[in-house]
């Protein structure tokens, strides 16, 4: 009876936590939390193990947006994939940032448009 409520709970819990996790490849994966303080946090897994990859910035507790988070695990992948170091640096964050938030996409097009104008 033991055995069959934890295996039971087990399954509940891959349920409940396994649906977060994205697939980048069949060796990597990643999943994003949210914080107690409404700030989002990445976790990056290889063969389905926790790789224990922290962004190391002083101060930092977690990215604002869901989005920040899983823009920095695709890109922590990227670096994985290609053999650099796993490390993310503040102008690697910012360049991402830039390119990938749908503000700053329109806000760019926008001032080509003006600049085309002219």
């Amino acid at each position: 009876m033991k055995s069959k409520v934890i295996l039971v709970l087990v399954f509940l819990i891959a349920i409940l936590f396994g649906k977060d996790v994205v697939k980048v490849d069949g060796k990597y994966s990643y999943k994003v939390t949210q914080n107690s303080d409404n700030t989002y946090k990445y976790q990056v897994f290889e063969n389905g193990k926790d790789k224990n990859l922290k962004l190391d910035l002083p101060g930092f507790k977690g990215f604002p947006e869901q989005w920040q988070a899983e823009e920095a695990a695709r890109l922590l992948i990227k670096k994985l994939k290609t053999n650099q170091t796993p490390q993310l640096l503040p102008h690697e964050l910012d360049e991402l940032f830039k390119k990938t938030n749908p503000q700053v996409k329109e806000a760019t097009k926008n001032k080509k448009k003006k600049k085309e104008k002219k």
